[in-house]
């Protein structure tokens, strides 16, 4: 079987050899046909992780109802606010609620910068975020107004800041009792709302607490910019986002500007993404195998009739119908694979060193690695089928006409 093999790699090298323009030209389509396929399967395997990781970021039973920030002219009264949590806290019992108020650019020392977020204990509930050190915010601190603060763990890594260190805000002294694990990665990137991912320079403090960070005069009801929500059980999402949704909306309620942030809306742009580039990059794809393949098939038919001779005296020899078939296919499995790899492990390569480079996400495993080879052989037997066929009903007698 092993001396049967070696025989049949030998006449195909010998043939590839004798006609290098035909196999050349099969094999330049394969590859550029399997490159496509490999940029295609690593670009969507790149996008289905992104969007697995937004849902994580975000929870997948969790949506947050964010608002324009306030500028000069905007009324306190036209904001998110606590009795705006307290009415979705009566009307969706079970559901964990959470507000966050973003501040800007405040300065904790030199030339450093943070952004404040004022938020409570409910929100580490709520967004699938990490401690690394210390504890989070407690019912205490936002009962007592504790100056305490909790500090992104980048942040604090940056800055050499641990766990019991005092920290300014513009000259005012807060406590660190811990460090939090956020990263945000995929969901800032999809979405331009500061609320739904504060980043890696990130100040947690009590929502309570006067914002000695602020030289303006507070306001009698400090606004949200956001307000998260973790659905209660035995509700849909869509439900909850349409009962609050109903409840926000409300004339009496006065609200501007409110945005209901799921994660099948951030997930949108990135299946439209995934759509556009499906059918693109998949059309290439497909048309270069397709033309590949035809090539492969006129080679292989070509090769039948100049080696009608050769076939005809190996059916003599005692070669039967199946084995001269399969030399044909083995053919062109062998062409298809070597073009398949080829193609998939260059253009892995250079995804993999451009990968930073990249505008969108890429995933390059052995699945895409794989799955070019898998399609390489499928075509090639598909497509040395015909000619195989051919091959192996030329006779003896047949060939001494031909000679």
């Amino acid at each position: 079987m092993i001396r049967q093999l070696r025989a049949s790699l030998r006449d195909i090298a010998d043939d590839i050899r004798a006609r290098p323009g035909r196999a050349g030209l099969s094999f330049l389509a394969l590859a550029i046909g399997m490159t496509a396929l490999t940029v295609l399967l690593a670009v969507l395997g790149g996008l289905q992780d992104r969007a697995r990781q937004i849902v994580e970021e975000l929870g997948a039973q969790v949506f947050a109802i964010a608002q324009a920030p306030s500028d000069a002219q905007t009324q306190p009264s036209l904001r998110l606010s606590a009795r705006h949590m307290d009415l979705l806290r009566a009307h969706l019992p079970g559901a964990s609620i959470s507000g966050v108020q973003l501040t800007e650019r405040v300065s904790a020392g030199g030339d450093r910068q943070v952004r404040i977020v004022a938020t409570d204990e409910a929100l580490l509930d709520i967004r699938p975020w990490r401690i690394a050190s210390g504890r989070f915010l407690d019912a205490r601190d936002l009962h007592n107004r504790e100056r305490v603060a909790v500090a992104e763990e980048t942040l604090a890594r940056e800055w050499n800041w641990r766990v019991g260190d005092v920290i300014r805000l513009r000259e005012t002294p807060y406590r660190l009792i811990g460090l939090l694990r956020i990263g945000a990665d995929a969901l800032e990137s999809e979405s331009t709302d500061p609320a739904l991912s504060p980043g890696d320079r990130a100040l947690f403090v009590p929502r309570t607490l006067p914002p000695y960070w602020q030289f303006s005069a507070p306001a009698a009801e400090p606004p949200l910019d956001a307000i998260y929500i973790r659905n209660p059980r035995g509700q849909s999402i869509e439900q909850s986002v349409a009962l609050a949704r109903t409840l926000l909306t409300q004339p009496d309620q006065r609200l501007e500007r409110l945005s209901f942030i799921t994660p099948e809306v951030l997930l949108q742009r990135l299946r439209k993404l995934q759509d556009t580039i499906r059918f693109t990059a998949g059309s290439i794809a497909i048309l270069c195998l397709v033309l590949g393949g035809t090539t492969l098939m006129s080679l292989l038919v070509a090769n039948v009739r100049e080696r009608v001779t050769e076939i005809g005296l190996r059916r003599a020899l005692g070669a039967t119908a199946q084995d001269i078939a399969g030399l044909f296919v083995l053919e062109a499995i062998l062409l298809t694979a070597i073009a398949a790899l080829s193609g998939a492990l260059g253009t892995c390569a250079v995804l993999w060193m451009a990968r930073d480079r990249f505008p969108i996400p890429l995933r390059l495993d052995l699945f895409v690695l794989l799955t070019p080879l898998l399609v390489a052989t499928l075509l090639g037997i598909a497509f040395s089928f015909w000619p195989a066929r051919a091959a192996a009903r030329i006779s003896p007698a047949e060939a001494l006409r031909n000679e």
